[in-house]
C-alpha cells in the first residue's frame, strides 16, 4: 500500500504535465493565434536587435510596453534567429511560455499532493491543471505571445511560499514576487495580496510573518532593481508609458446609465469573468454560461468561510482580492481579458483543493453524489466554453487577423510616404505590417496622442482634429460616429475598404460572433491633399 500511493502520485504529476503541455499546444496548432499586443511588443524587440533602441518608433525613446519579460524574451529569440520576422521568435517564445506554464502547474500539483497527507484518492488533484488549461484566458495568452505562462510560474512559486509561511519561506516568496514584477506592471497589487494573506492567515505568529514579509520585500527589490534602474536611466522614468496612456482613456461601467436588469447581467459577467470566453458578449453565448460561472465564483469567494482548510482559505482570499481589483478597474476604467490570469489561477487551485478535501472526507452518500455532480457540471461548462472559444479564435485569426487587419497594414505600407502618420485604435497588426509612424489611441506608442488628449481633453473621435494625421483607419461604426460628431472626415478621401462582414455573418456556426465582427471591416481614409479620388480595392 505504501508503495502504490507514491506510484499514483507520480502518475498524477505526469498526467498534470501532459495536460499543461498538450492542451495549450493543441490550441496553438488549431488556432494559430498571434495576439495583437505581441506584434506591438515585437516591433520594439526587433528595433532593439537591429540597433534602433528598445522603442516602437526608431529614433524616439518611449517605454511602450508593459512587461519586461514579454519584450526581452522575444528580443532574445529574434537575436538568435531573425529580427525582421516574428514567426520563429514567437515559436521559440511559446516553447518557453509552455514550459513556464507546465512548471508552475507542476509546483501547485506537488503542493496539493504534499498538503493532503495520506489521501484516499489522488484524482481530484488533476482538477487543477485541467481547469487551468480549460480557461481560455490562461491557455490562449500562454501561446499567442502574451505573458500568462510566466505569470503562472511566479504565482505558483509565491503560492508555495505563502502556504509554507513567509516567515520561513521568505527567500522563495521574494523570488516569486520579483518574478511577478518582471512579468506585469500591476504585480504590486498581487504582492500586496500575498502579504495581506500572510498576516490574515498566518502559519506562525504575525510578528514572524511580518519579518518574513520584510525580508521577502528586500529580495524582491534586489531581483527587480536592475530593470527599475535601467528603465529610469534609459527612458527617464521607470513607469511604462502604456500605463500613463491608458489613464483616463476608457470610461468604466459607472459612467453608463444602465437599467436594473442590465446591472444584474453585468454583475454576473463580473463575477464569472475569470472563466468566461475572451471578450464575452452574453448575446453570443448560451444564456446559462454567465450565471453558472458567476455561481462558481461566489462559491470560491465563500469557501474561506465554508472550509477550515488553510490552502482553501489562502486561495479563496487571493481569488477574491485579485477579482475585486479587476472589477474595480472595470467599473472605473477597463480590464482586459489577459489581466485575469491570477484569479483563474487562485480559483482553479481553490476548487481543486475543495474537491480533494471532500473526496477524502467521510460524508453522506447523497452529499458525495451532489458535489460529484457539481464537478461534472463544472467540467462540462468549462470544456464547452473552451471548445467554443477554440472555434471562435481560429476563425478570428484566419478571417480577421490574416484577412482584414494584416491587409490593412500591407496596404498602408504600399501607399504611405515615409513621413506619413496613421491614426487608429487597433495598433498591433496594422502597425507591424505597415511599418508606419502610428498615432494610436489611447497613445500606447504615441506621445503626440497622449499630449493631444491632455491638452484638449479629447476622446477617440475628437483626437484626429488636433493631430491632423495623413491617414485615419476606422471601423464602420467609428466612421459613422465621427461624421456625426464633427466634419474632420470631410478633409479625407475614402482611399480603400477592407470588408469581411458578410463572411462573419454568414458563417453557420460561430460562437461569440460579435468578437470577430467588431474588426471585420475597416475604412482607410487619406487626406485629400494627398489623394486622387477613387476608392481602391486593396485585394
Amino acid at each position: 500500500m505504501g508503495q502504490k500511493q507514491p506510484d499514483k502520485a507520480r502518475i498524477v504529476k505526469l498526467c498534470s504535465v501532459s495536460l499543461l503541455v498538450l492542451i495549450p499546444s493543441l490550441f496553438w496548432m488549431i488556432t494559430g493565434q498571434v495576439w495583437e499586443d505581441f506584434l506591438i511588443t515585437f516591433r520594439q524587440a526587433a528595433n532593439l536587435v537591429q540597433g534602433n533602441g528598445l522603442t516602437y518608433h526608431a529614433g524616439e525613446l518611449l517605454h511602450s510596453f508593459t512587461s519586461p519579460l514579454n519584450v526581452l524574451v522575444p528580443a532574445l529569440m529574434a537575436w538568435l534567429t531573425t529580427p525582421t520576422e516574428f514567426g520563429t521568435a514567437l515559436f521559440l517564445y511559446n516553447l518557453v511560455s509552455i514550459a513556464c506554464l507546465a512548471g508552475g502547474g507542476l509546483l501547485v500539483v506537488k503542493l496539493l499532493l504534499s498538503s493532503e497527507g495520506t489521501p484516499r484518492s489522488y484524482w481530484p488533484v488533476l482538477l487543477f491543471p485541467l481547469l487551468l488549461v480549460l480557461s481560455v484566458r490562461v491557455t490562449s495568452y500562454s501561446v499567442n505571445g502574451q505573458e500568462a505562462g510566466f505569470w503562472v510560474l511566479f504565482l505558483a512559486i509565491t503560492m508555495r511560499a505563502s502556504f509554507k509561511g513567509i516567515s520561513s519561506s521568505w527567500l522563495l516568496a521574494g523570488l516569486g514576487w520579483g518574478g511577478l514584477m518582471w512579468t506585469r506592471p500591476d504585480s504590486p497589487v498581487h504582492v500586496t495580496l500575498f502579504a495581506l494573506a500572510a498576516l490574515i492567515l498566518p502559519l506562525h505568529s504575525r510578528k514572524s510573518e511580518m519579518i518574513g514579509i520584510l525580508k521577502a520585500a528586500m529580495i524582491c527589490t534586489i531581483v527587480y532593481l536592475p530593470w527599475f534602474i535601467w528603465a529610469w536611466w534609459y527612458y527617464g522614468t521607470p513607469v511604462p508609458h502604456t500605463v500613463m496612456a491608458k489613464s483616463g482613456a476608457y470610461g468604466g461601467f459607472l459612467s453608463e446609465n444602465y437599467a436594473l436588469f442590465q446591472w444584474i447581467q453585468i454583475s454576473m459577467e463580473f463575477l464569472g469573468a475569470p472563466f468566461l470566453p475572451i471578450y464575452f458578449l452574453p448575446q453570443d453565448w448560451p444564456p446559462v454560461v454567465a450565471p453558472f460561472f458567476a455561481a462558481v465564483s461566489i462559491f470560491i469567494i465563500l469557501s474561506p468561510i465554508l472550509f477550515k482548510d488553510r490552502l482553501i482559505r489562502l486561495s479563496g482570499f487571493l481569488y477574491f482580492g485579485s477579482l475585486l481589483y479587476l472589477e474595480f478597474m472595470e467599473l472605473t476604467a477597463r480590464s482586459f481579458p489577459w489581466y485575469y490570469v491570477p484569479p483563474v489561477f487562485f480559483g482553479c487551485l481553490c476548487l481543486a483543493r475543495i474537491v480533494s478535501s471532500l473526496q477524502n472526507r467521510q460524508v453522506p452518500g447523497y452529499f458525495r453524489k451532489l458535489w460529484q455532480a457539481g464537478v461534472a457540471l463544472l467540467l462540462v461548462f468549462s470544456a464547452g466554453a473552451f471548445a467554443g472559444s477554440v472555434r471562435q479564435i481560429e476563425f478570428q485569426q484566419r478571417v480577421i487577423e490574416n484577412g482584414v487587419r494584416r491587409p490593412v497594414g500591407l496596404y498602408l505600407k504600399e501607399n504611405k510616404k515615409p513621413e506619413d502618420r496613421v491614426y487608429l485604435e487597433p495598433l498591433g497588426y496594422i502597425g507591424y505590417y505597415s511599418g508606419a509612424r502610428m498615432l494610436d489611441f489611447p497613445g500606447l506608442v504615441s506621445m503626440e496622442t497622449v499630449e493631444a488628449r491632455a491638452e484638449f481633453g479629447t476622446g477617440f473621435l475628437d483626437t484626429p482634429r488636433h493631430l491632423e494625421p495623413e491617414w485615419i483607419v476606422l471601423r464602420p461604426h467609428e466612421a459613422e460616429a465621427m461624421r456625426k460628431r464633427h466634419q474632420i472626415l470631410d478633409n479625407y478621401h475614402l482611399d480603400a475598404v477592407i470588408d469581411q462582414r458578410e463572411t462573419v455573418l454568414s458563417e453557420p456556426w460561430l460562437p461569440g460572433r460579435g468578437y470577430p465582427f467588431t474588426d471585420s471591416a475597416f475604412f482607410i481614409y487619406k487626406r485629400k491633399m494627398d489623394s486622387g479620388g477613387e476608392v481602391k480595392d486593396p485585394r
